[in-house]
């Protein structure tokens, strides 16, 4: 066991920094010779944005690969030779004080934890994340991959960065441990950062920090419930949880971290379409907050606005190519190509997707459809183990709410602008998808955010130190002790091998002479051999006839 979270720590520590030393190389490339270096969740934010800026263009034309993993590294090379020549790692040493090595013990201890939950069982393998990770690996951007089974077409851009790391030379269980790299850098960004501020500054803690600190209990839940897995819930959340702190800071603290916003929008958005409601109106509620001098703000964040732009016209890509429609599986736009899926198909494929969000499950009646959301959305709010998802943050919320409304102290325009982006959110868990780990996110950026005016005000020195302690155990003992229904185990003790799942396939022959791989019994297709589709049509053909990557038709 100690061997397995020695691994994965020496793993998550390899992600960490490569996407440190990438965010810094790109830094140095765009910053016009500022040189102070941004702190390192902004340089990790900035790697991962670059990143998939660079394997979406790559992945047009080749396969993502151990090649161009090499590239990316050799790269970076340069950049991390001028910065061990610039940096005096002893000047540096001898300015640590003893809260820097307390603050960095804290870091490692977390991440230790991170690494021994990676040696549990993986959450949540659904039917197409690892084929999407095996496409990737295997073919350029295939047109139509949506044709083959639909659920291909539903694209992330956290499928091109596992891609990637599952080349890397060193990477036994990267699937693994990506996702305890995000929760290194919520930890990180959620508890470390923020203790140190509020420790350097106890008469005035800012608001902000409080809450940060306030996302921890959830953080600390996703840790036991989206860890370890391939699942696209866990970007979401970490970016839209960063997302929802600094457009606080930018509204009622007056700092300027627009480009980490336009970061985060876009990284929500490229790991999940359901983030789409939260990235349009965060936009909105910035041109709300700005719209005196919106045209300065545009010009003076011009690069980082122009490489966002290119950032959402990929993902756009991404999907017209694999499925006709850029924003699949929203069915009402669509491009002309030849390979674009059957709009009924689409439909049929949201429709799937927003019954399962809301309970209805293979033999439940539609006619009950309305009773079993009602029941399903009790389930969310009330079920013990659910209620920090939802209920917990909106009594947050309320208690923020009501202190807003006596003190008088809060402009109301603003309180709005902050709240606006996640009202679409909650709006489409409640109408489309009643599932939390679409918006958990969305309800503590309203309750963290309206409690931490509250916390703040009634905060004396002495409860500085003892509030991010509390908060922690407090977050802790949920799972520790049976307070929310389902307790847990906060070590593993009997680790399991990493295995993904090869299923039992058959060829399948199309009408038109090629071959598919199905599995047996109505399986799922997991990690098959390519090309694999659990519902074949006879019908589907290849483009050119004899080519895979050519692409699909029907």
């Amino acid at each position: 066991m100690i061997i397995g979270i020695a691994h994965n720590y020496f793993e998550i520590c390899v992600i960490f920094i490569y996407f440190t030393f990438f965010g810094f190389t790109i830094h140095k490339l765009i910053s016009k010779g500022n040189s102070q270096i941004p702190d390192l969740i902004q340089l990790n934010l900035l790697g991962l944005f670059a990143n998939y800026l660079l394997l979406a263009l790559w992945n047009i034309f080749f396969p993502i690969n151990i090649f161009l993993g090499l590239i990316l590294i050799i790269t970076c090379i340069p950049f991390i030779y001028y910065l061990m020549n610039r940096v005096q790692i002893k000047k540096i040493i001898v300015k640590l004080k003893p809260i820097h090595f307390l603050l960095s013990l804290i870091q490692v201890s977390f991440m230790i934890w991170i690494a021994n939950r990676s040696l549990g069982l993986l959450k949540y393998e659904p039917m197409y994340h690892i084929q999407k990770i095996r496409w990737a690996q295997e073919y350029p951007l295939i047109k139509g991959l949506g044709n083959l089974f639909d659920h291909f077409g539903l694209d992330s851009g956290y499928f091109l960065h596992l891609a990637l790391l599952d080349s890397f030379p060193f990477s036994l269980w990267s699937f693994w441990n990506f996702s305890g790299y995000l929760l290194t850098l919520g930890f990180l960004y959620f508890f470390v950062m923020p203790l140190f501020y509020m420790l350097n500054d106890k008469q005035h803690p800012y608001a902000s920090n409080i809450m940060k600190l306030l996302f921890i209990p959830i953080l600390i839940h996703n840790c036991f419930y989206l860890h370890p897995g391939l699942g696209t819930d866990l970007p979401v959340f970490i970016f839209g949880s960063i997302l929802a702190v600094e457009m606080f800071r930018i509204i009622f603290e007056g700092e300027d971290s627009l480009n980490i916003v336009f970061i985060c929008i876009f990284l929500g958005f490229a790991s999940k379409m359901s983030f789409i409601p939260t990235a349009i109106l965060s936009i909105i509620a910035l041109v709300l907050f700005y719209y005196r001098d919106i045209c300065n703000i545009i010009r003076k964040n011009r690069l980082m606005v122009l490489l966002v732009i290119v950032g959402f016209s990929l993902q756009f890509h991404r999907n017209i190519i694999l499925t006709g429609y850029p924003l699949y599986p929203f069915e009402h736009i669509s491009v002309p190509v030849k390979w674009k899926m059957d709009k009924e198909e689409v439909v049929n494929l949201s429709k799937s997707i927003s019954d399962w969000a809301k309970g209805l499950r293979p033999g439940n009646a539609l006619k009950d459809l309305e009773k079993i959301k009602k029941e399903w959305l009790k389930s969310r709010l009330l079920v013990q183990h659910r209620r920090i998802e939802t209920l917990y943050p909106l009594a947050f919320a309320f208690f923020g709410f009501v202190f807003i409304v006596y003190s008088k102290r809060l402009n109301w325009g603003k309180i709005f602008i902050f709240i606006l982006p996640v009202l679409g959110q909650v709006g489409m868990w409640y109408f489309y998808s009643p599932d939390t780990r679409f918006a958990s996110f969305a309800f503590w950026w309203i309750g963290a955010g309206l409690a931490s005016f509250a916390i703040k005000e009634n905060m004396s020195p002495k409860l500085v130190i003892i509030f991010p302690l509390a908060i922690l155990m407090v977050s802790f003992s949920f799972h520790v002790i049976d307070v929310i229904g389902q307790k847990k185990s906060v070590f593993i003790t009997q680790p399991l091998i990493p295995n993904l799942k090869v299923p039992t396939v058959n060829e399948f022959l199309m009408k038109s002479g090629f071959m598919v791989w199905v599995p047996e019994n109505g399986g799922k297709c997991y990690d098959s051999p390519l090309p694999c589709t659990q519902s074949p049509d006879p019908n589907l053909k290849l483009i050119d006839g004899k080519n895979i990557k050519a692409g699909y038709y029907k």
